[in-house]
């Protein structure tokens, strides 16, 4: 049925505690370019200074509400390959 379509294939989840390094904003910034090359519908859901499980509820929320198909966490202290 239609309210069970997803309306985004994949929720990135950036969970955030302080800053980042240049080198993590650089990658993040090619994962972002490839990701939208794709043509995937995502949605970017981050949170700032919470503890992790918190953020991740929060995140997870989101995508609930989304009806995503797909959450990735990415943390602020983790470098995308």
């Amino acid at each position: 049925m239609a309210w069970d379509t997803p309306t985004i294939d994949l929720v990135v989840g950036l969970t955030h505690q302080g800053s980042v390094s240049m080198e993590w904003a650089l990658m993040f910034s090619q994962f972002y370019t490839h990701l939208h090359d794709t043509g995937i519908r995502f949605f970017l859901s981050y949170t700032r200074g919470q503890p992790y499980d918190v953020a991740r509820n929060s995140i997870v929320s989101d995508a609930l509400k989304l009806k995503a198909t797909w959450v990735f966490f990415l943390d602020s202290d983790v470098l995308v390959p």
